[in-house]
């Protein structure tokens, strides 16, 4: 909202949840080898900005991360959650599932990263055909004497089986930032170019400038 045409579906985000989570950042097999982490997560779900959830059912979360070194983490993780949509008296029940996969690479001042998202909707009371979603986004980042570059490809689409892909966004979004030397202190310049698909075209480019204080 505000940098497109605001979609029906929800979007790929969890937003914040009240649940418990156990979860371990390294087991510590080999902290300089192959080494994993974990985390699992009962949710009360999706809220839909509601002060509680959208029903009594709750989500579930889990995450697996392998390591090698401090150079590279992979990571798998799926979730899935009955969801609550509609108003009172007409209320309908959507089973949402959802994967994930990650890879980070960093060495010395080089970081790359990588995401795919998949989500499934099935529409469980209103007998509609699923709802496929499908985003994602590659980027590097290279720091040298407290600058760095970066470039960041994403795209997202909301209901892969529109044949029209009016609904999909791909950006690219290139990046410097310069770390203030002995200081807790940094500085952000982030120039975005939007293609919007379909005839729905909005001009979406945009530049903005961020400052960080880390306390």
């Amino acid at each position: 909202p505000g940098q497109g045409f605001q979609s029906e579906r929800p979007g790929m985000s969890q937003g914040r949840q009240l649940g418990v989570m156990i979860h371990k950042e390294r087991i510590g097999f080999n902290p300089d080898g192959f080494d994993l982490g974990y985390a699992l997560a009962l949710t009360n779900g999706f809220t839909r900005g509601l002060a509680l959830n959208d029903n009594d059912r709750f989500a579930g979360f889990a995450r697996l991360t392998g390591f090698y070194g401090q150079h590279l983490l992979v990571n798998v993780a799926g979730f899935t959650d009955t969801q609550t949509v509609g108003d009172l008296p007409n209320l309908f029940d959507e089973d949402v599932k959802g994967v994930e996969f990650s890879v980070r690479f960093m060495y010395e001042g080089l970081d790359l990263e990588a995401q795919v998202l998949y989500e499934n909707r099935q529409f469980e009371t209103s007998g509609q055909d699923d709802v496929n979603a499908l985003g994602g986004h590659a980027q590097f980042a290279y720091t040298l004497w407290g600058i760095t570059l970066g470039y960041r490809f994403a795209a997202y689409d909301p209901n892969t089986s529109d044949l029209d892909n009016d609904d999909r966004v791909i950006e690219h979004t290139v990046a410097l930032n310069y770390f203030v030397p002995n200081m807790p202190l940094r500085f952000m310049l982030n120039g975005t170019v939007v293609q919007e698909q379909g005839g729905r075209q909005l001009n979406n480019n945009r530049i903005a400038f961020l400052t960080q204080f880390t306390f």
